[in-house]
C-alpha cells in the first residue's frame, strides 16, 4: 500500500509513526510518574501525617501525665490552680487530636489502634479527675497511689498503642516507600522498553520507506549509468504510482525511443554505406523536439550525396561519350597517315613542282600535330581532374565520419543532460525548500547545454564542409566536361586540317612523281603523326574505361529519382 502513495504521503506516514511512537512513550512515561507521584502522595498525606499525629498525641498525654504529677507536688493553691488550668488546655488539645486523627485513619488496625488508645484515655481521664479531687484536699498519698497505680497502667496502655500506631504507620510508609521505588524501577524498564520498541519500529519504517525511494532512484541511475556507457539494452523494472514511479516510466520510455532513434539511425547510415539512397525513416515519429534536427540532417546528408553521384554519373557519361568521340577521331587520323604515306611515294617525281604544296602540307601537318598533343593534354588534364573529384570525394566521406562522431557527442551529451536534470528533480523532492543542491545540478544542466550547443555548431560546420565538397565535385565534374569538350573541339579542327591536307596531296597528285628530295622528311612527318593519333586512340580508349569504370560503380547505389 505504501509503494503506491506519493513522496510526500510515504513521508507524512513516516512523521506520523515517529510521532505516534513518542506518543507512546510520553505517554507511558506519564502514568509510570503519576502511579510514582501517588505513592509518594500517600506516604506524605497519609502515613506520614499519621505518624507525626501519634507521635504528638503521645507527647500531649505525657505532658499531662507531667502536670497532674506537678499539680499533686503544688502545695499553693495557685500553683495548682495553674496546673488545673494547664491540665484543662491539654486536655481540649488531647481531644483535638483524636478527632484530628480520625480524618488521618489509614486503614481497619490504624482505627483499632487509635479507638483502644481513646478507650484507655478516657478510662485514665476518669482516674485524672479521682487524681486531681485528692490533691486538691490535700490528699496527696491517696492521689500517688491511684497515679503509680491504675492510672499509670492505663497510661502505660495509651503510651504504647501510641508507639504501635506510630510503628503501623511507619511501616505503611515504608512499604509505601519500597512500592514507589519498585514502581520507580519498573517504570524505568518499562518505559526504557516501550522506548526500545518504538525506536526499532521507527528504525524498521523509516528503512522501509527510504527503500522505496532509494531503491527505484538507484535501479534509474544504474540504468542511466548503462546507457551512458552505451549499453541500451538496460531498462527500470520499478512499478509505482508514486513520483519515482512515474519517473521510471518516463525513463524507460526515453530508453526505449533513444534505442529505437539509434537503431534507426544505423539503419539509415547502413543503407547508404550499402549504396542505398532511397532509404526513409522507419520510425519518423519519433524525432521530436531537439531530435528532429538530426533526422533532417541525415535527410539532408542522403539528398546531397545522392545528388552528388548522380552528377558524377552524368559527368561520367559525358566523359565517355568525349572519350569516344576522340577515339574515333584519332583512328581516323592514323588512317589517314597512311593513306599519305602512299601519296608521298608517288609524288618523289615531281618534287620541285609540288615543293610549295609540299611545305604547305608539312605545315598543317605540323599544327595538325600540335592540336593532337593538345588534345593529349587535354586528356591528362580531364584525368588530373577526375582525381581531383575522387579527393573530394574522400573528404565528403570524412566530413560525414565526423558527423557521426559529433551526432554521437550530442547523444551522449543528451544522456548526461537528462540523468542531472532527473537527479535536479530528486533532490529538490527531497530537500523541499531548502534544496540548496539544486543550483549545484541546475549549473551543470546549463554547462551541458552549452556542451550540446557546441556540439551542434560543430555539426553545422561539418555539414557545410560536406555541403562544400559536394559543390567542389559538381564544379570538378563541369571542368572535367569543359575538358573533354576541348578535346572534342581540337579533334574537329584536326580532322579539318587533316582535310586540307589531302587537298593539297591531291592537287600534288600530278607532280609527286618529281619529288624526291625530302620525300624521307615528309615520310618521317607523316609517320610521326600516325604515331601521335594511335597514342591519342589508346588515350581516349583508356579514358573511355575509366569512365565506364566510374559509371558502373556509380551504378551499384540506388539514388533518388529527384
Amino acid at each position: 500500500m505504501l509503494k503506491n502513495l506519493e513522496i510526500g504521503k510515504k513521508l507524512f506516514v513516516l512523521v506520523l509513526s515517529l510521532l505516534i511512537c513518542l506518543s507512546v512513550v510520553g505517554g507511558s512515561s506519564i502514568v509510570f510518574m503519576k502511579q510514582i507521584n501517588q505513592a509518594s502522595t500517600e506516604i506524605t498525606k497519609s502515613w506520614l501525617p499519621s505518624v507525626i499525629a501519634a507521635e504528638e498525641l503521645n507527647t500531649c498525654t505525657s505532658d499531662y501525665r507531667r502536670y497532674e504529677i506537678n499539680h499533686i507536688v503544688s502545695q499553693d493553691s495557685a500553683t495548682m490552680k495553674e496546673y488545673e488550668d494547664k491540665l484543662t488546655s491539654k486536655q481540649k488539645e488531647i481531644d483535638d487530636k483524636f478527632n484530628a486523627y480520625e480524618a488521618l485513619v489509614t486503614d481497619d488496625t490504624d482505627r483499632k489502634l487509635m479507638d483502644n488508645a481513646k478507650t484507655a484515655w478516657d478510662k485514665y481521664l476518669k482516674l485524672s479527675d479521682e487524681v486531681i479531687g485528692f490533691s486538691q484536699e490535700n490528699q496527696k498519698e491517696q492521689a500517688l497511689t491511684i497515679l503509680r497505680g491504675d492510672s499509670k497502667t492505663l497510661f502505660d496502655e495509651v503510651s504504647e498503642t501510641c508507639i504501635k500506631i506510630v510503628d503501623y504507620n511507619k511501616s505503611g510508609a515504608e512499604k509505601a516507600s519500597n512500592y514507589g521505588d519498585s514502581l520507580f524501577s519498573f517504570s524505568i524498564i518499562s518505559i526504557i522498553i516501550i522506548s526500545l520498541v518504538a525506536i526499532i519500529l521507527s528504525i524498521l519504517l523509516s528503512a522501509y520507506i527510504v527503500k522505496l525511494i532509494v531503491k527505484p532512484i538507484n535501479e534509474i541511475n544504474i540504468a542511466a549509468r548503462k546507457i551512458v556507457e552505451g549499453d541500451l539494452e538496460s531498462s527500470v523494472v520499478y512499478d509505482s504510482n508514486d513520483e519515482v514511479g512515474m519517473m521510471a516510466k518516463a525513463f524507460s520510455s526515453m530508453s526505449s525511443n533513444l534505442k529505437n532513434m539509434i537503431e534507426d539511425i544505423k539503419y539509415l547510415l547502413g543503407s547508404m554505406a550499402a549504396g542505398n539512397f532511397t532509404v526513409d525513416s522507419e520510425c519518423s515519429e519519433l524525432y521530436v523536439g531537439g531530435y528532429e534536427n538530426i533526422l533532417i540532417a541525415m535527410n539532408h546528408l542522403k539528398e546531397n550525396l545522392s545528388d552528388t553521384l548522380v552528377q558524377i554519373e552524368y559527368a561520367a557519361s559525358q566523359v565517355e561519350t568525349g572519350s569516344d568521340q576522340v577515339s574515333d577521331g584519332a583512328q581516323a587520323l592514323s588512317q589517314g597517315s597512311v593513306e599519305q604515306a602512299s601519296s608521298i611515294e608517288e609524288l618523289s617525281a615531281t618534287i620541285s613542282e609540288a615543293l610549295v604544296h609540299i611545305k604547305a602540307n608539312a605545315k598543317n601537318a605540323q599544327e595538325a600535330s600540335q592540336l593532337v598533343i593538345q588534345s593529349g593534354n587535354g586528356v591528362k588534364e580531364s584525368n588530373k581532374t577526375m582525381q581531383e573529384m575522387i579527393v573530394a570525394m574522400d573528404a565528403l566521406e570524412s566530413s560525414s565520419t565526423e558527423i557521426e562522431k559529433i551526432i554521437k557527442t550530442i547523444e551522449d551529451i543528451a544522456f548526461q543532460t537528462n540523468i542531472l536534470a532527473l537527479n535536479a528533480a530528486v533532490e529538490a523532492a527531497r530537500a523541499g525548500n531548502a534544496g540548496k543542491g539544486f543550483a549545484v545540478v541546475a549549473d551543470e544542466v546549463r554547462n551541458l547545454a552549452q556542451k550540446s550547443a557546441d556540439a551542434a555548431n560543430t555539426t553545422t560546420r561539418h555539414i557545410e564542409s560536406v555541403l562544400d565538397a559536394i559543390q567542389n565535385s559538381i564544379k570538378i565534374a563541369n571542368d572535367t566536361a569543359a575538358s573533354l569538350e576541348t578535346v572534342v573541339q581540337d579533334t574537329g579542327v584536326v580532322a579539318d586540317q587533316i582535310h586540307d591536307i589531302a587537298s593539297a596531296s591531291e592537287q600534288q597528285a600530278d607532280t609527286i612523281s618529281q619529288i624526291t628530295i625530302g620525300v624521307d622528311q615528309i615520310s618521317s612527318v607523316v609517320q610521326t603523326n600516325s604515331a601521335t593519333a594511335e597514342e591519342s586512340a589508346a588515350a581516349s580508349e583508356e579514358l573511355n574505361g575509366q569512365a565506364h569504370l566510374l559509371k558502373n560503380l556509380i551504378s551499384k547505389f540506388q539514388l533518388s529519382d529527384n
